[in-house]
């Protein structure tokens, strides 16, 4: 397994677009949880040592966080969301500043709606509407959403994210925003009242050759959990073909959760990624 140089970028904005800071020097440490569910992802980054004016500045401003991370030549985003929470701490003479960030936190929770659609629209006509409520979030893959209609008139009028969790229930769609793009996934409901999901793509093959690090673990559940080297490629609901020969049923798998955790300056560079079996329930 080849491993080449580490490479990584955080940039801090305000809302209204101005550059507060940008530093690929300065000693980071940061988890990055991402999950293929609605829940939003979240990362907490720590910074060392920023001066005490840019501390004034990032706790004066609403701020909007992207972080680029990975090897050289296969470096990319692997979080991009809004300021949550900061604090600042010391510790053996180091100055930590903390942000808690979400992943479509502020877009999402503080879109309104206001419009009408009649029965027989296409689900997407809708659902790209919401998204547009949000200003920044932009639309993905929107798997299990085409060929879909309204099935009554409806008026939404009130929080985007309520309207956006009613039709999930309604028309069998799971949804998630992976750096700052909203996706769905279908859902296909079994007769014995269990669901299973599935999305398209070219599967990305996990091996000794690509970064596996250790063997895989099969938990209880049937899920498998795989840990990789940080590569920003993979992504929640991505397809990925497990290549180990301590892994039985080795083969196609769907990622449905990903903690990835780094320290610019240390050790850890990594991600531990769950998967199940491609096309089964999450």
């Amino acid at each position: 397994m080849i491993q080449f140089p580490r490479e990584y970028s955080l940039t801090i904005r305000s809302t209204g677009g101005s550059l507060l800071l940008k530093t690929e020097e300065l000693r980071l440490v940061f988890e990055i949880k991402s999950g293929s569910t609605e829940a939003l992802n979240q990362s907490y980054i720590t910074i060392y040592n920023l001066s005490r004016a840019t501390r004034n500045n990032l706790r004066t401003e609403l701020l909007e966080i992207v972080l680029t991370a990975g090897y050289q030549g296969n470096a990319g985003i692997i979080f991009t969301g809004s300021l949550i929470g900061m604090s600042v701490e010391q510790d053996d003479g180091d100055i930590k500043t903390v942000l808690n960030s979400g992943d479509g936190y502020k877009e999402l929770k503080g879109a309104i709606a206001n419009q009408s659609f009649k029965k027989n629209t296409p689900l997407s006509t809708v659902i790209n509407y919401l998204i547009s409520t949000t200003k920044s979030l932009t639309p993905g893959k929107l798997n299990g959403i085409t060929g879909k209609r309204l099935k009554t008139d409806i008026i939404l009028v009130g929080n985007t994210d309520v309207f956006i969790k009613a039709l999930g229930l309604a028309y069998d769609f799971r949804w998630s925003i992976q750096g700052g793009i909203f996706e769905t996934v279908e859902v296909i409901r079994t007769k014995a009242g269990s669901e299973i999901s599935d999305t398209g793509g070219l599967a990305y093959e996990i091996s000794s050759t690509t970064g596996l690090i250790s063997k895989p673990i099969i938990e209880d559940s049937g899920q498998v959990v795989v840990k990789v080297l940080l590569n920003p490629r993979l992504k929640p609901n991505r397809p990925v073909y497990i290549d180990s020969p301590t892994l039985e049923g080795r083969g196609l798998y769907r990622i449905v959760e990903i903690n990835t955790k780094g320290d610019t300056h240390g050790q850890d560079w990594y991600s531990l990624v769950k998967c199940v079996p491609k096309g089964k329930a999450a």
